[in-house]
């Protein structure tokens, strides 16, 4: 599977239309003609287009130097002008007489798809003649390719007849140029009385431009309503929880390193927006936000239980690979790393058939409704100045509750469960506090940075908690083997200092100067 970003913009032309003289554009050295070439398409889609409503096509195409499947998906913040291109050659494959795409295209919009059935919505033939625009070193900036199309609209759904239209358009897309090079081919082309494309796409074209209408959210300002502030939060969860779904399917979890942060940042969605829906409970009809609230939980265990294992797996080898080569004894780097790798594919194992169950394709169409048509309470409406504020101050009230029940802990097992409490309600307070930054500026971000610092602080304290309660498990299996456990203790020992090293940061964190500046949002 090949990919590659794809940045290039298209112009409409009149059927009696010619290029001009594209050697007149400025950096331009050469001008190289390729011969013509006839190419044919198919496009799949849901029957009713979910894919080209998020800007994404996936095509069958013969005919050209690539022709094959290709799968082009939206960048995030680059504008309508760039996409990420996926190729894979033909395949022969087929179900039922109709071409099946390969599973890693399908892996890659599962999370749009769902459980929906992609059938061909459109035929797209095309005349194309291409020129490649060379620098005087001889590398080629852009190609241009003047394309005279036939797209045909196929039946799907309840559509009465399929329907044809022809049209002539131009195509610039870089190859080793900059955007310069494009904003000059477009002077050339206008000028030429070309005009850029009404559609962001043939397929857009071809099945109409009011296809790919999507729903907005509004700015959030501080003189919006809590239910505006609350969507736009949510609404950016989903679309990023979404947008870590095919990185997670493709994660390797057998990788000894978690430079691969999409498991980590999917988690981070689901409890962000598990978050979202209990300390603002009260923007929202109860009864739609508990049990999204309950399949979030479910997902983002299954997605924790991963990243758990990845996480320990990490710092236990790097640990072992920190001491010096006589106090390694045994195979005890191997078996801890063995352990672990089982724990790590079951682990996301039972992630992978969670992603492709109904369960969870049911949860993401609950997201979807509560971006597109949330069940608002009448609360939703009342300023976000004053509401989100009140809700914030209740989270850092359960903050200051769980710290109180620390310091009246009275030994080592009611402390660590203390601890976790704490850690878990700033963690909520936190997440609180981030949804009340639009509205409440500096004063609610001061806020979230402080419950981040002593998530973090406790956090590794937690993490140390479950390195040694592994590590002691991987000695009991070695001393059933008659190995030395030796490395096994040394490592116990220096997870004790780090849980104290973490322990001694929450003090500190606790006394921060920054929660001199945000006491107000815990009375």
């Amino acid at each position: 599977m090949e990919s590659h970003v794809e940045v290039e913009r298209k112009y409409d032309a009149s059927v009696s239309w010619e290029l001009p003289a594209l050697a007149d554009i400025d950096g331009v050295g050469a001008v190289e003609e390729v011969p013509a070439v006839d190419l044919h398409a198919i496009y799949f889609d849901t029957g009713d287009l979910l894919l080209l409503r998020h800007r994404i096509t996936l095509r069958r195409r013969t005919g050209g130097i690539d022709e094959g499947w290709h799968l082009k998906l939206p960048r995030s913040g680059q504008g309508d002008t760039s996409r990420l291109e996926i190729h894979q050659p033909l395949s022969t494959s087929t179900v039922g007489g109709a071409f099946e795409a390969p599973a890693p295209l399908i892996a890659a919009i599962r999370v749009h798809v769902r459980d929906r059935a992609l059938i061909p919505v459109a035929e797209i033939t095309t005349r194309r003649t291409a020129y490649l625009l060379r620098a005087p070193d001889g590398s080629v900036l852009a190609e241009v390719a003047d394309d005279r199309v036939t797209g045909t609209a196929l039946d799907r759904l309840d559509d009465d007849a399929s329907t044809t239209q022809s049209w002539h358009e131009v195509e610039v897309e870089l190859v080793e140029g900059d955007i310069a090079i494009l904003d000059a081919t477009e002077s050339l082309l206008l000028g030429a009385d070309a005009s850029p494309s009404a559609s962001v796409s043939k397929l857009a074209r071809t099945l109409g431009a009011d296809t790919t209408r999507r729903t907005q959210t509004q700015p959030v300002t501080s003189q919006s309503d809590a239910g505006t502030a609350v969507r736009a939060y949510v609404a950016i969860h989903v679309a990023r929880l979404k947008a870590f779904d095919p990185d997670v399917r493709a994660n390797d979890p057998t990788r000894a390193d978690i430079a691969d942060e999409a498991v980590h940042q999917m988690r981070v969605c689901t409890r962000r927006l598990r978050s979202a829906l209990a300390t603002y409970r009260p923007v929202y009809e109860r009864e739609k936000t508990e049990p999204v609230r309950a399949e979030l939980a479910w997902i983002g265990g299954l997605v924790g239980a991963l990243r758990d294992v990845q996480v320990i797996r990490a710092e236990l080898l790097a640990a072992v690979d920190e001491l010096p080569a006589d106090q390694v004894h045994g195979p005890a780097r191997r078996r801890m790393d063995s352990m672990l790798v089982k724990r790590a594919n079951l682990a996301h194992q039972q992630l992978l058939e969670a992603l492709d169950g109904d369960r969870y394709f049911r949860l993401l169409d609950s997201l979807d409704a509560f971006v597109e048509t949330p069940h608002l309470s009448n609360r939703a409406n009342k300023p976000a100045m004053r509401e989100l504020p009140r809700l914030v101050r209740r989270e850092g009230k359960r903050v200051a509750s769980r710290h109180k029940e620390l310091l009246r802990a009275s030994d080592d097992a009611s402390g660590d469960a203390a601890r976790h409490a704490l850690r878990r309600a700033a963690k909520r307070a936190r997440y609180a506090a981030e949804v009340a930054e639009p509205v409440c500026g500096r004063d609610a971000s001061r806020f979230a940075t402080w419950m981040s610092e002593i998530q973090t602080s406790l956090g590794n304290f937690q993490d140390s908690v479950i390195a040694r309660a592994t590590l002691a498990e991987a000695a009991q299996d070695a001393a059933a083997h008659n190995e030395d456990g030796f490395t096994y203790g040394l490592l116990i020992g220096l997870q004790q200092a780090r849980a104290k090293d973490a322990l001694r940061a929450f003090t500190k964190v606790w006394r921060t100067p920054v929660r001199r500046k945000a006491t107000h949002w815990l009375d």
